[in-house]
């Protein structure tokens, strides 16, 4: 497959955002930058905002770099996953993406919720989660490294949701279907303007034309205008 440009996914460790970075990465011809919106505690097992999304999410976002979103799930019974759908709903509904939404299966440390539960239990939460999201018309996918789609998933009952692979190789070998190889988690950082202690960011190759699918068929909230700036006072508000 040929690449359409490269996209990085920046959270936490990578620390806000400057405008020095922004310009970086679109002088590096970036595609677009996935941004961990939150996780699931594995102590406290409730939603957490990450706390550098939504200063880089708007500071990429103004200046028209494509962006997309994850969010570490750890739902293993009804309780947690009803909390991940509500809670993913209300934040997502406040943005715009042109790139998908993804839900990252890996456990953390700590979790075992997660990694003790059945392979059955955790695809089924994981295609209600997307399902939820999709039915809000946000276009949804699933990450994970190419071993835990091989052994933690049941990979037949998650066709219908993209895949965005995580395999540190020279290529990726997942024999299914994919749009995005995450290819290294070694990636310079500071070559985005980003300076942290590793100065190492991920970085993945895109193969399909998101910005374009999604903005056509009005997926993530894409259809719609969320705020308004008064150009005379500067305050923001929602349409009426």
């Amino acid at each position: 497959m040929k690449s359409l440009g490269k996209v990085l996914d920046i959270a936490s460790p990578q620390g806000l955002l400057t405008s020095e970075a922004v310009t970086k990465i679109k002088q590096q011809g970036i595609l677009g930058v996935i941004l961990r919106i939150g996780y699931t505690g594995y102590g406290s097992e409730m939603p957490t905002m990450d706390k550098v999304f939504e200063h880089n999410y708007k500071l990429l976002h103004d200046a028209g770099i494509n962006c997309g979103a994850y969010y570490f799930t750890l739902a293993y019974n009804d309780t947690i996953l009803k909390r991940e759908i509500n809670w993913l709903e209300e934040q997502l509904g406040k943005k715009q993406f042109e790139l998908p939404i993804y839900i990252d299966v890996e456990a953390q440390a700590g979790s075992k919720g997660w990694t003790n539960c059945s392979a059955a239990v955790r695809t089924a939460n994981v295609a209600k989660l997307c399902e939820a999201l999709e039915y809000q018309k946000y276009y949804v996918g699933i990450y994970a490294s190419k071993s835990w789609f091989g052994s933690k998933l049941l990979e037949s009952q998650l066709v219908a949701y993209d895949k965005w692979i995580a395999q540190y190789y020279i290529k990726c070998t997942y024999g299914g279907v994919y749009h995005m190889w995450q290819k290294t988690s070694s990636g310079y950082a500071p070559t985005y303007g980003i300076h942290t202690s590793s100065n190492k960011i991920d970085i993945s190759e895109c193969y399909y034309d998101f910005p374009k699918i999604i903005k056509n068929n009005g997926l993530n909230n894409t259809n719609k205008q969320l705020e308004v700036t008064c150009p005379f006072t500067g305050k923001t508000c929602k349409p009426v």
